[in-house]
């Protein structure tokens, strides 16, 4: 597997949540980020929360119509075929971003300490890669 660059990405409390839980294994995007399997991905979750809250490594992604990835992951995505549907709505492909290796940091790291040490940090719409 190749070793990737850390990421970071913004996931909703509720979704970092089932990541945490082992309920949501794998991550959906409507754009493929450009990545490899065995980047780690920091997970930070959006308010109320407002905090990076671990994280997890990338197993592999799969890139076909929403219809094929709804079979194959589904059950894994946290989304019921309604939201799954609405959120892929008009787009032609549909990126499964599929998860191992999770781990949830013992204390999380909140917006305000990460300011501290980012002065201009805003957390990502998509990604992006971490020094």
């Amino acid at each position: 597997m190749t070793k990737g660059t850390d990421i970071l990405i913004s996931l909703k409390p509720k979704y970092a949540n089932q990541v945490f839980d082992g309920l949501k294994t794998v991550e959906l995007r409507r754009r493929r980020p450009n990545v490899n399997p065995g980047t780690r991905i920091w997970i930070y979750a959006t308010t109320p929360a407002g905090a990076i809250k671990g994280y997890a490594s990338i197993a592999r992604i799969d890139s076909a119509t929403p219809a094929s990835i709804w079979k194959t992951w589904g059950s894994r995505t946290g989304l019921s075929k309604d939201e799954f549907d609405s959120y892929f709505e008009d787009r032609e492909f549909a990126h499964a971003i599929v998860l191992r290796d999770v781990m949830v940091m013992k204390n999380s790291l909140s917006l305000a300490e990460i300011r501290e040490l980012v002065t201009d940090f805003h957390p990502p719409q998509f990604y992006f890669r971490l020094n």
